[in-house]
């Protein structure tokens, strides 16, 4: 289940339920409005939910999740320490920072949710 920071984080977040998951190994970026790309993310394991937290994120705005392309240089648990390259990545998701996404699936347990 994804869990999104709590309303009152100081920093903005991005939450996505993609239409299908992704395997392992799968480039994910999000992107901005302009077409900067603001984080690099290299799936574990398969997934189709993402929640990306920054202070490079504004809230209200709208960013775009893109699979494929290029990933970036070093990080830390799959997360690029610079962001990769978009290439040929197709756009798989569109969110609004802020927003949780619709139709369930969205909560916490012990120490999570939103209050």
């Amino acid at each position: 289940m994804a869990v999104a920071p709590d309303e009152n984080s100081g920093q903005g977040w991005v939450s996505a339920t993609l239409d299908s998951s992704v395997p392992a190994g799968t480039t994910l970026h999000v992107v901005d409005a302009d077409g900067k790309v603001v984080a690099t993310y290299v799936t574990s394991k398969q997934i189709q939910n993402v929640v990306y937290s920054s202070s490079a994120i504004r809230s209200g705005a709208e960013y775009r999740i893109h699979s494929g392309g290029s990933a970036g240089t070093g990080g830390t648990g799959g997360l690029a320490a610079k962001a990769g390259t978009l290439g040929s990545a197709e756009q798989i998701a569109k969110v609004t920072a802020g927003d949780a996404p619709e139709g369930g699936g969205f909560g916490g347990g012990p120490g999570g949710g939103r209050r």
